[in-house]
C-alpha cells in the first residue's frame, strides 16, 4: 500500500495518492488563471473604442500539478505511472484538490512528463510534472444551492465568478410571473416575464439558464414554454451586482398578476 500523503488531488473521486503521487510541497499547484479580454466595437464619429460588454471574455485556465510518485520497486512505480496515465486521459476530468475537496474544476490532461529517479534507490520515485487545461476557467463549489425566493428581494450567496442557474422553478397557481434579478442596492438589474396563467398548485415553469429552456408541466405533462417568455432575457447571478467581502448579494424576487406560487432557484457558486 503507498503512503498516505495529504497533499494531493482527485480525478473523477479517485484519491490519486492510492497510486503513490503527491505534490511537491512547498510548491503545490500551479493555478494560471485565464487571460481577459474586453469586447470593443468602433463608434461611428467618435473617436476611439467604445466597450460592448462590462464583462470580460474569459480564457481557459491551466493548473500546472508538479509531484512525485513513490513505489517499493520499480515494476511498481511503472504500474503506478501507467495507471496515472490512464485515469487522466479519461476525456473531461472532475479535479478536486484534497486542501479544499468542496470546490472542483472540469479539465482535460495537455500535458504528462515523468523523470524516473537511479534504480539504485531503495524507493523507487519518479518527479512528474501533470498539466492540465480547464475551458469553462471557473472553480464551482461541489453542492448545488438551493435557495427559495418569494415576492420579497431573496439574497443569491454567490462565490468570486458569475453563475447561470441550472434552475428556476415557479409552482403553485399564478398569472403572468415575472423573475426579477436586482443588484445588493435593490436596483434591477434584469428580469423574466411570463404572459401565462398557471392553473393548477402543482403544475410549474421550470427555467433552465445554462441550456437556455424553459419547460412548463400541466397535470404532471412536460412541454416547450419558450413561447411564454415575452420580456426580458436569461438570467445570470454576479457578484459584481453585490459586495463579495462584506457578504453582499443580488437578490431574486417575483411578481405576479394573482396567486401565490413558491419558487426555487438551484446554482452552483463559481469561484475565479
Amino acid at each position: 500500500m503507498p503512503p498516505s500523503f495529504a497533499n494531493t488531488l482527485q480525478v473523477n473521486s479517485y484519491d490519486l495518492h492510492n497510486l503513490g503521487f503527491a505534490l511537491n510541497v512547498p510548491g503545490g499547484v500551479r493555478d494560471l488563471a485565464g487571460g481577459r479580454e474586453y469586447p470593443a466595437v468602433e463608434a461611428p464619429g467618435r473617436d476611439g473604442l467604445v466597450l460592448s460588454s462590462t464583462l470580460p471574455k474569459v480564457g481557459a485556465r491551466e493548473l500546472v500539478l508538479p509531484g512525485h510518485v513513490v513505489a517499493d520497486t520499480h515494476a511498481t512505480l511503472l504500474t503506478y505511472l501507467d495507471a496515472l496515465k490512464y485515469r487522466l486521459s479519461l476525456g473531461l476530468l472532475d479535479v478536486r484538490l484534497a486542501d479544499d475537496t468542496t470546490k472542483r474544476i472540469f479539465a482535460r490532461l495537455s500535458r504528462f512528463t515523468s523523470l524516473p529517479a537511479p534504480r539504485e534507490l531503495a524507493r523507487r520515485i519518479a518527479e512528474i510534472e501533470i498539466r492540465l487545461l480547464a475551458h469553462d476557467p471557473y472553480w464551482y463549489t461541489v453542492a448545488l444551492d438551493s435557495t427559495a425566493f418569494t415576492t420579497s428581494n431573496t439574497a443569491m450567496a454567490l462565490g468570486t465568478a458569475p453563475t447561470r442557474p441550472t434552475m428556476i422553478r415557479i409552482t403553485g397557481i399564478c398569472v403572468n410571473p415575472i423573475v426579477i434579478y436586482k443588484n445588493s442596492a435593490g436596483i434591477e438589474i434584469r428580469r423574466m416575464g411570463f404572459t401565462y396563467s398557471q392553473p393548477g398548485a402543482t403544475d410549474k415553469i421550470e427555467i433552465d439558464c445554462i441550456n437556455q429552456t424553459i419547460t412548463k408541466t400541466v397535470s404532471g405533462t412536460p412541454s416547450n414554454a419558450a413561447s411564454l417568455l415575452t420580456s426580458g432575457d436569461f438570467i445570470t447571478l454576479d457578484p459584481q451586482h453585490g459586495d463579495y467581502p462584506n457578504s453582499a448579494w443580488p437578490t431574486l424576487n417575483l411578481s405576479v398578476s394573482s396567486g401565490t406560487p413558491t419558487c426555487l432557484c438551484e446554482y452552483y457558486r463559481a469561484w475565479q
